[in-house]
């Protein structure tokens, strides 16, 4: 079985992908398709994998007639108009979230964030309503759902009736290349350093995190990163932060992998406050690296974290102090953690993209 993976105008998920099929030994008969018109420089090294700019849709729309199975790694946009017309191919979508939370559950903010909301302009309302028709009927096409928790596809296949079948995933790059703690940090009581969020859009939710923690003496400072986003809310971002905080530092940059690790090893709190399902490597990464991690309580990660065992902390803990129960608390969750995503359950992830 030949199959097609269509990823969007995105190359840190493509990247990650191919690290896993090559790790687990089942790259062959495996296509990439990047929304790009060139190959970007970050995934030419992967020259063993048949990697394929998208230049034109109809042209992709050919290329497709020689596989037996397409995935779509997010149903971008730009992917909507082919779904309907791939007829007598396997249809799988790995959920990756964006665009189901653009259109559907929109309501994922909190009230300081709220006031500061950018208007929609009426074009926007309308597109968003097209678009939500599109991912409909899309989705009704679908033959497999992809992603690591069950629960939630559940509750999907019931709100929109689907017919897509089941089957585990996760990118889980963190899990392959074991995070050592570089060094124990240095704990001062009075000193903690917080990160908040992932990205510069106000789905985390940053206003109200940054109001919350402005009443606490014992933050020195406060990280944010700010690296892509939204323009507009990267400013709100930050006009918030200054009107909240003196000792914020925004992250505008990319970090290489190791000077990230460092920097996050300094941390001790960090707090993705978002509604929906998001930052989920940075969520892997703190509780590798043993370091609070804040979710919000209508995260559906925090759920499934707690079904694994994994104990996570409201805003309103963000005060509380126990060093001894922190570190047993901290040490086993990064434990939890590597004993559920084993080498065979991750292999199991992958086998599904198998020639057989």
């Amino acid at each position: 079985m030949r199959i097609a993976h269509l990823f969007p105008d995105n190359t840190t998920f493509p990247a990650n992908f191919m690290y896993g099929l090559r790790y687990f030994g089942f790259k062959k008969s495996n296509t990439i398709f990047v929304y790009f018109n060139t190959i970007p420089k970050e995934l030419q090294s992967y020259t063993d994998f048949d990697v394929r700019p998208i230049t034109s849709l109809k042209k992709l729309r050919n290329e497709l007639e020689e596989f037996d199975h397409i995935v779509f790694h997010s149903l971008y946009p730009h992917y909507l108009s082919l779904i309907p017309r791939l007829s007598g191919k396997q249809l799988s979508w790995v959920f990756w979230g964006y665009e189901y939370y653009n259109y559907f559950e929109t309501n994922h903010f909190e009230r300081e964030t709220k006031k500061i909301l950018p208007r929609r302009a009426f074009v926007k309302y309308l597109t968003r309503w097209v678009r939500k028709q599109q991912l409909k009927k899309a989705m009704k096409k679908i033959d497999f759902f992809l992603f690591w928790d069950r629960l939630f596809y559940i509750n999907l296949k019931q709100k929109f009736n689907l017919n897509a079948q089941f089957h585990e995933f996760l990118y889980c790059r963190a899990f392959f290349e074991k995070i050592e703690i570089p060094r124990e940090k240095e704990f001062k009581p009075d000193k903690f350093i917080c990160y908040v969020g992932n990205s510069g859009y106000l789905s985390g939710n940053q206003p109200d995190v940054y109001k919350k923690i402005s009443s606490i003496k014992n933050i020195k400072t406060v990280y944010s990163l700010l690296a892509y986003g939204n323009g507009t809310e990267i400013k709100r971002i930050e006009q918030s932060a200054k009107k909240y905080l003196n000792n914020h530092i925004p992250i505008k940059e990319f970090l290489p992998f190791d000077t990230y690790i460092q920097m996050m090893n300094d941390i001790d709190i960090v707090i993705c406050y978002h509604n929906r399902m998001q930052a989920l490597g940075l969520i892997f990464n703190a509780i590798l690296l043993k370091k609070r991690l804040v979710l919000n309580e209508k995260n559906n990660f925090k759920r499934i974290l707690k079904s694994i065992g994994i104990q996570t902390f409201n805003l309103e803990d963000i005060e509380w102090f126990d060093r001894e129960k922190e570190n047993t608390l901290l040490e086993q969750n990064r434990k939890l953690l590597l004993q559920y995503f084993n080498h065979d359950r991750l292999s199991n992830y992958y086998s599904v993209f198998s020639e057989n």
